[in-house]
């Protein structure tokens, strides 16, 4: 059995309003409306769907949760178009920020994003840790791989693959203890495509910057060398997300499956 969505009904005093008020202030798309006069409709937005009943379906005082990209630029947005806002934008625990919208039924949204490790992290990466243009020795990289607990792992750097591939690489250095506990790859087919892989900071140095400054090579080695209208890629989840839309990246559609072995 597999599941293909869920969508929400919401109970409405009036379709038609809250519609208007989805599209208008939320910034949903109009999808359809049902009867003469309207009596059930729906709104989407990116492939989340809400649908709507006239004095049915529900009862007012609903919460949904729905998860968004940039909350604080959203809360601008709607804020400035007349949306109820019960709490702005504020970082929780559990690692989301979030805001409260109301709708005209008394229906209560939480829009949220996952926590920038940006919002975490220290103000300035410590004075002990240097940033060096180079690749990680075999060890090295196992150790950073085992240290952020990538269960059966068996990286090593990407020697089985032509050295004309790995564009570049970088690593973080204690250079007190002479300890390398941060590394980032940049990959290339050499046709205007690159991969950011690897980019590991061992947990106890984690929330200092040093991420960000790997990452910022990175992103100014590119700028520098990379081709006009090169394509930059990288894999990560939603809780990383917005530490990379820092250096620009958004999201993009893609398709990937596991190789599984009898």
């Amino acid at each position: 059995m597999t599941f293909d969505s869920i969508i929400p009904i919401l109970n409405s005093s009036d379709v038609t309003q809250s519609i208007r008020y989805y599209t208008e202030v939320l910034g949903f798309k109009s999808s359809w409306t049902w009867g003469e006069p309207v009596s059930f409709g729906g709104v989407d937005a990116g492939g989340i769907r809400i649908f709507f009943c006239k004095d049915g379906q529900g009862q007012r005082g609903t919460w949904l949760a729905i998860n968004v990209d940039d909350v604080d630029t959203y809360n601008a947005e709607i804020s400035a178009k007349g949306a109820k806002i019960l709490n702005p934008p504020q970082s929780y625990e559990w690692g989301m920020r979030e805001m409260l919208v109301e709708d005209p039924d008394g229906h209560c949204i939480r829009f949220g994003q996952g926590v920038s490790i940006r919002e975490k992290s220290a103000p300035v990466m410590p004075d002990q840790i240097v940033i060096s243009p180079r690749m990680p020795s075999a060890s090295e990289l196992q150790s950073l791989a085992n240290a952020v607990g990538w269960a059966g792992s068996n990286e090593k750097p990407p020697a089985g693959i032509p050295q004309t591939a790995v564009a570049h690489t970088v690593i973080a250095e204690n250079k007190t203890t002479g300890e390398v506990i941060g590394c980032a790859f940049l990959l290339t087919d050499n046709a205007g495509f690159y991969y950011i892989k690897n980019v590991i900071v061992q947990p106890s140095w984690q929330g200092q910057r040093i991420g960000t400054a790997l990452v910022k090579h990175l992103d100014d080695w590119l700028k520098e060398h990379a081709p006009t209208d090169s394509t930059v890629a990288l894999h990560t989840g939603p809780n990383l997300a917005p530490f990379y839309r820092q250096f620009g990246f958004f999201p993009a559609f893609s398709m990937q499956k596991k190789m599984l072995r009898d």
